[in-house]
């Protein structure tokens, strides 16, 4: 099947190459040559992370999961506001992040144009690209002007020409010994072959990244000089199952196409129904187990802290009940008066889970588990709310959750 490669420019117009032209237009124009062909639709690299993630499972639903967790440090919104896109690789996965408004606005202007990309990938991974050799394309020669660097097959950035040794030398340090370039192919600037001569901004500019390469001990080659991305068509091969339209994003053209209109709305109607049932089927065992976990842990937790007790009706009510009833006599620092704040604190509507508690040498330790580190570090100053000195210690990754320890050495005087 023909391939319509497609360069989103802003949200009226884009760029297309057709019979080896490349053409600017309205996105309109463009969708009488997307019938019977497939789209290939490139996006802004700047508004695409791309990151490699070493992930231990392979099930794909495990990755998807553990993803978000994995790259969290990378993120600057929350995990929920973006779309994670990832392709499985000899040594891990290779990922792509894009906020979920911006790869919706996307498919809501093509879709308003009657187009329906099948592929969906940042305008870097478009350059030309081969083991041992990173790309660099520079659009103009202004010191702003955007430079798209290609550092893998999965991997790069976009940056400005006056970024670009900061980037360069940021990639080459995250890169291991083994798979760092042995050159730089230069598209964009200079005078490839067959090119008219150099102006004497180009000139200057290829020279600048001559100087930047020579710094780095990484020697330049020249290839053929371009003006627009699409020029380098014929050198492009997109990356086998790498693609951002997954999950919720996944195109459906080909399945209506081989379908048929009214079989295809059937069968989508059926899956959905499948998906709607199962999600709900296995949303509420996990729900319910869940809730059985926890409740064994209270009632566990509770007959240990109030052995006297074997009805359980409300743990809270009766474990702040036995506690005012046993208040009296003990000093300021006791483990009575430790509980009572830790009970006022109300941990279980922080989103913390209590594993385990620990009373010794007039100090107590809570273990708990959350699903950010962040969330432990609100239940410490919940505590310290109370006037407890409360100390966060310990804290790490267990599966997919953030464990700590909080050592509460009495209250704070």
């Amino acid at each position: 099947m023909d391939t319509l490669l497609l360069r989103w420019i802003d949200d009226q117009h884009a760029e297309w190459r057709l019979a080896g032209v490349p053409v600017r237009g309205n996105l309109a124009d463009a969708a009488p040559l997307a019938h019977g062909r497939q789209v290939l639709l490139l996006v802004p690299g700047e508004a695409v992370l791309l990151a490699p993630a070493a992930m231990p499972s392979r099930k794909p639903a495990e990755i998807a999961r553990a993803l978000p967790y994995a790259l969290e440090e990378w993120l600057l919104e929350p995990p929920e506001k973006q779309h994670f896109a990832w392709h499985r690789t000899a040594t891990g996965v290779a990922a792509a992040i894009v906020a979920r408004a911006a790869i919706e606005h996307w498919l809501a202007r093509l879709g308003e144009a009657g187009i329906e990309p099948d592929l969906l990938l940042p305008d870097l991974l478009a350059l030309p690209w081969s083991a041992g050799r990173w790309s660099l394309f520079c659009e103009s020669n202004d010191a702003d002007a955007r430079v798209l660097v290609r550092s893998g097959l999965h991997d790069g950035m976009v940056c400005t020409q006056a970024n670009l040794p900061l980037v360069l030398a940021a990639l080459l340090q995250r890169t291991p010994e083994a798979a760092r370039p042995v050159g730089i192919d230069l598209w964009g600037v200079g005078d490839g072959a067959g090119d008219d001569a150099p102006s004497a901004d180009r000139a200057e500019s290829a020279r600048g990244i001559d100087a930047l390469a020579a710094e780095l001990a990484l020697p330049v080659m020249r290839q053929r000089s371009t003006a627009e991305l699409l020029d380098l068509a014929d050198e492009f091969t997109p990356p086998a199952g790498f693609n951002l339209l997954q999950g919720a994003y996944a195109p459906r053209r080909a399945q209506a196409r081989r379908s048929g209109p009214r079989r295809a709305v059937v069968i989508a109607a059926a899956l959905w129904l499948v998906s709607a049932f199962t999600y709900a089927g296995v949303h509420a065992a996990v729900l319910a187990r869940e809730s059985r976990v926890l409740q064994e842990s209270i009632d566990t937790v509770f007959r240990s802290a109030v052995p006297g007790q074997h009805r359980i009706v409300d743990a809270r009510v009766q474990l702040q009940q036995a506690l005012s009833a046993a208040q009296s006599g003990h000093g300021a620092d006791g483990p009575i008066n430790l509980l009572t704040a830790v009970a006022d604190a109300h941990l279980d509507a922080s989103g913390v889970r209590l594993q385990r508690i620990e009373y010794r040498n007039g100090a107590l330790d809570l273990t708990l588990q959350a699903s950010r580190a962040g969330t432990l570090e609100a239940a410490r100053q919940a505590l310290a709310a109370q006037g407890l000195n409360a100390e966060l210690r310990d804290v790490g990754r267990i599966d997919d959750h953030a464990q700590g320890r909080i050592h509460l050495a009495g209250t704070a005087r």
